[in-house]
């Protein structure tokens, strides 16, 4: 934007230069103030602005006046003739005394007036400002381009200087307003703009201030934050702790059963038709062998193992007056075998570590002080978790169990009257697959009662040899319909009927809820009468 005070300046000094041209050129006179026409132009009332037409009827003072005002100086009210001397520069005369001159007025900086930099308008330079004041200093209008020895001003004695034009003096007014309602807007921007300013400021220090809050909240927020994760760790520390007592409690708590009842008595009735059909199949084989004399059998009572000795008395001794006979009692002797393998069955049943006799009375010791001190759930628990540990070594002890089956056979063919050299060999290697069947369902039914079904006790029933018979406790192997009872009914008044051995396994089972046990499955039972029947038909 060109600055306002170059604007005017130029455009006064293009107005003289051309009224010089076309009053008498450089020759000119300068003409006086007092002698322009027309009264002078009073001053106007401050703050008003006298007509346009008083000003246009004495055009040299209402220049002056206009400059004067406009450039913020005194108007040009008085102004002594200059003389020209030769070719020299014209030189204004001096003011008298009392007077001041127009150089003198207007020397004086308009931005001491205005609070202003005495350097004069902001944007003019120093040429400017001093052209300009040569131009109006006097009355007396030249052009700086002219040379300094050349004489300047105007010639040609009253004539007076130019007038501007009202259309460009008009034009000045309005660019001189417009320049004050710019500076007026620029103020007023500047104000808005510094109290937008003391606003932000005000606004920055409450968000500082907000800040300075927000951090200290932050800061308790985290130390909040720290004692809460600590906490929480002490809690997962405590919660996995508890967790593994849990762990360990629940082994210890009843579960649901995976085997029932009836699932047990199937594996029994399984059990014992497998050990039928083996003593069966032996009898049947022995009619090939030799049978030697009772004096020359092996005497095998000296190293009888434990299922032998469980034979009872009544049957031992109807296998040792069969044995030196010549004929053979197969009777007796597949009894004898089936009370035998019954009786080996019911040892792997009840044994803690099949084939590993010696643990027996220690566990079972441990497992009833349990049971008394904690109750049956616990004592079920640990039996079957003892156990569930207990079945892998299982393995390592079959050849150990498949040798226990066997002997007990062998003393059997032993007191039968046969010869133990020829019944170790070939005789017994024929049956090892089925003695092994026997073996595995005795170890199945032992996982089934002590580690499958821990809500209540189960447990095999074999009866002993020479007890008292008891029909609601057991079954006559070999009764036919109603033939037992009545005989029963003949013989108990001058006896007690006595049981020879257990041919079939039975099953007992005793529940927390009732002290008197229940049995699921009879035994099967031989009499000892059945036995001296048999021998006496033979």
């Amino acid at each position: 934007m060109q600055n306002p005070m170059s604007w005017i300046t130029n455009t006064v000094k293009h107005s003289t230069e051309s009224s010089t041209q076309m009053y008498g050129g450089p020759q000119a006179t300068p003409i006086k103030t007092d002698q322009m026409r027309g009264p002078p132009l009073q001053s106007p009332q401050p703050g008003l602005e006298p007509p346009i037409g008083s000003r246009m009827r004495d055009p040299g003072v209402a220049v002056e006046k206009d400059i004067g005002e406009n450039m913020g100086t005194a108007p040009l009210t008085k102004q002594r003739p200059v003389s020209t001397v030769g070719n020299k520069t014209p030189v204004q005369q001096k003011a008298p005394s009392g007077e001041k001159s127009y150089a003198s007025m207007t020397a004086a900086p308009v931005s001491k007036r205005r609070g202003e930099d005495s350097a004069g308008i902001p944007g003019e330079t120093k040429n400017e400002r001093t052209s300009f004041r040569r131009m109006v200093v006097g009355g007396v209008i030249h052009s700086d381009a002219r040379p300094r020895g050349s004489a300047q001003g105007y010639s040609g004695g009253d004539r007076r200087p130019p007038r501007l034009n009202p259309t460009e003096l008009v034009e000045l007014r309005k660019k001189l307003a417009s320049c004050v309602q710019e500076k007026d807007a620029m103020t007023k921007d500047k104000d808005s703009t510094q109290r937008k300013l003391a606003d932000a400021e005000r606004r920055n220090r409450d968000l500082e201030e907000q800040n300075k809050r927000q951090l200290e909240q932050l800061r308790t927020i985290t130390s909040n934050l720290r004692q809460a994760e600590d906490l929480h760790r002490q809690t997962l520390d405590l919660l996995e702790m508890r967790t593994s007592e849990l762990k360990g409690a629940q082994a210890f708590l009843s579960k649901e059963d995976s085997l029932s009842g009836a699932d047990l008595i199937g594996m029994v009735d399984a059990l014992n038709a497998e050990i039928l059909q083996v003593a069966a199949c032996i009898v049947d084989s022995l009619e090939s062998l030799v049978k030697v004399p009772k004096s020359n059998a092996d005497k095998g009572s000296a190293t009888q193992p434990k299922s032998v000795v469980n034979l009872g008395e009544p049957i031992i001794q109807t296998l040792r007056s069969g044995s030196g006979r010549a004929y053979f009692d197969p009777l007796s002797v597949q009894v004898a075998l089936q009370v035998c393998l019954v009786g080996a069955s019911s040892w792997l049943i009840r044994s803690w570590i099949p084939g590993i006799w010696k643990y027996d009375s220690m566990f079972s010791a441990v497992h009833a002080d349990i049971q008394t001190v904690e109750g049956q759930a616990i004592s079920r628990r640990w039996r079957a978790i003892t156990c569930g540990r207990l079945k892998q070594h299982w393995k390592r002890y079959e050849n150990d169990m498949m040798a226990f089956v066997s002997n007990e056979i062998i003393n059997v063919l032993v007191l039968a009257g046969q010869k133990q050299s020829l019944i170790k060999g070939e005789f017994l290697s024929k049956f090892h697959d089925r003695l092994g069947i026997i073996v595995q369902s005795a170890l199945r039914i032992n996982e089934a009662t002590r580690v499958d079904i821990t809500s209540r006790d189960l447990q095999v029933i074999v009866i002993s040899p020479e007890a008292e018979f008891n029909i609601r406790d057991m079954d006559d192997a070999f009764s036919e319909g109603g033939s037992s009872r009545k005989k029963r009914a003949v013989d108990g008044q001058s006896r007690v009927r006595r049981v020879a051995g257990t041919t079939d396994l039975g099953i007992l089972c005793r529940d927390g809820s009732s002290p008197v046990p229940e049995i699921l499955k009879k035994p099967k039972v031989v009499l000892v009468s059945t036995l001296r029947e048999g021998y006496q038909k033979v």
